[in-house]
Order: C-alpha cells, then structure tokens, then sequence
C-alpha cells in the first residue's frame, strides 16, 4: 500500500472483495470443478472424508482467490489476506486449505518441502519473498487458473462495472 492514500486502500479493498464475489458466482453458476486431482495437498482420504459441501467450498474459494490475483492491481494484497488465513490455521477450514495450497504451489514448492501451519516465520518470509515479484506471481496464478478450471473466464475489470451498475455501485 506504500504510496496510496487511504481512500485508494480503501477503494483496492473493495474492488478486491466485490471480485472475490462476483468469481465465487461465476464458478457456482457455471458448474465447472476444479480439475486439478492432487486435492489441494491433502491426503486422499481426508479429502474424501471432509465430503462434499467442504470440497466444493475449497473449489470456489481457489477460484475466487485466483481471479483476485489474477486482476488485481497487485496480487501481493490477496497474498497478505491469504497469509492470515495461513496463519491462524483452521478458523476457516476451506481458506487455510486454499491459502496453504497457493503459498506452496505459487512459490513452485514440491509436496515434501510445503509449509504448513505453525511455520508462522517461514510464511511470512514467504509471503516476502512472493510479493517481490508480483507479476510473476500473477503469471503462475494464471497457469494455474487455467489448469484447474478450463473453460471458466476470469472475470475481469469490464465484468465487474457491469456487476457494479447493476447492483447500484459507483463505476470500478
């Protein structure tokens, strides 16, 4: 946020939930699971036993997280909203799930070498060393976008105006 005023944080914020949203309703509506099998590095029969409505929690969330990366003016803001997620572990199940799978997979870690919860320093310095190079993080959350939900567009910034008006909000 270096160099922004309060209203253009506030603003970056707002745009970053409302897409968060309106991704969660375009991948509901669309019906498009995710196609990635490794189960967002939990072992297959936890997955299995979390059943159905956590897993489709987890698909949403991963999409929804994407897209903000993807269209926002600097992922490294999803990053940080991510790394509390991470932090605190199993407050929310789907998005500790989502935020430990993106830390470890945008950073092209191998399964045996992830963080987990509890590396509360690792994460953080993780988190640093991601938001130092914010376009290629947005290059790998694309590769991954595309990977886990062919055919799903992202939605983007002229997507979101259109939202926008018709939900009465002044123009993204």
């Amino acid at each position: 946020y270096k160099g922004k005023t309060d209203a253009e944080i506030v603003r970056m914020l707002e745009l970053s939930t409302l897409h968060h949203e309106i991704t969660h309703k375009a991948q509901e509506l669309n019906g498009i699971d995710c196609a990635l099998e490794d189960h967002f590095g939990l072992p297959d029969e936890l997955w299995e036993r979390m059943g159905v409505d956590f897993r489709e929690s987890v698909n949403t969330e991963l999409a929804a997280y994407l897209g903000e990366m993807i269209t926002s003016e600097n992922p490294s803001t999803v990053l940080l909203h991510l790394m509390l997620h991470f932090l605190a572990g199993g407050v929310s199940l789907e998005n500790f799930v989502v935020a430990r799978y993106l830390y470890n997979t945008l950073d092209g870690r191998k399964k045996e070498d992830w963080l987990d919860w509890g590396n509360a320093r690792e994460v953080v310095g993780l988190f640093l060393k991601l938001s130092e190079k914010p376009e290629l993080v947005r290059e790998r959350a694309e590769a991954l976008y595309e990977k886990a939900y062919p055919g799903l567009k992202v939605v983007d910034r002229a997507m979101m105006g259109l939202v926008a008006a018709l939900f009465g909000r002044k123009q993204i």
